[in-house]
């Protein structure tokens, strides 16, 4: 294992203890954290996983497979969890549902410096609204070819 790994361990175990304070110390002053289309400096990561725990309380991951290389990492993980608390969205507040959910997540993260650079997390937006039986509406985009 190399350096991009051990840091996402360390994030994971934090997150794991509720440990939220250091976790900002693993990134470059630089560095961002990437999800949904949220981009967060690293100084707000603390508030921003412990609104996301407060909804999760009991939320958790499970890394299903790794590749690394010098300068970053892919991972692949399980994530599971049960929607107990207020969950605050951009669309506004979500009452808890009770509902468990399991979701899988590509995480990509780059190191610099022996730190988190940046950390993007992919996951398929649409499985925890359906999974909570929000009511979803899309629409489609205008027709642009005439």
């Amino acid at each position: 294992m190399g350096t991009a790994k051990d840091l996402v361990d360390r994030q994971h175990d934090m997150l794991r203890r509720r440990d939220l304070v250091g976790i900002a110390d693993l990134y470059i002053a630089s560095g961002y954290f990437s999800v949904g289309g949220a981009r967060v400096r690293p100084k707000e990561l603390p508030a921003v996983m412990q609104g996301y725990l407060a909804a999760f309380p009991d939320a958790d991951n499970e890394v299903t497979d790794w590749i690394e290389t010098p300068t970053g990492i892919a991972v692949q993980q399980v994530v599971t969890a049960t929607h107990t608390g207020t969950w605050m969205t951009p669309l506004g507040e979500l009452a808890p549902t009770g509902k468990s959910l399991r979701w899988q997540a590509v995480e990509v993260v780059r190191v610099r410096d022996e730190r988190i650079a940046s950390w993007c997390s992919y996951f398929d937006q649409l499985s925890v609204p359906l999974g909570l039986s929000m009511s979803v509406s899309i629409t489609a985009a205008p027709d642009r070819t005439g």
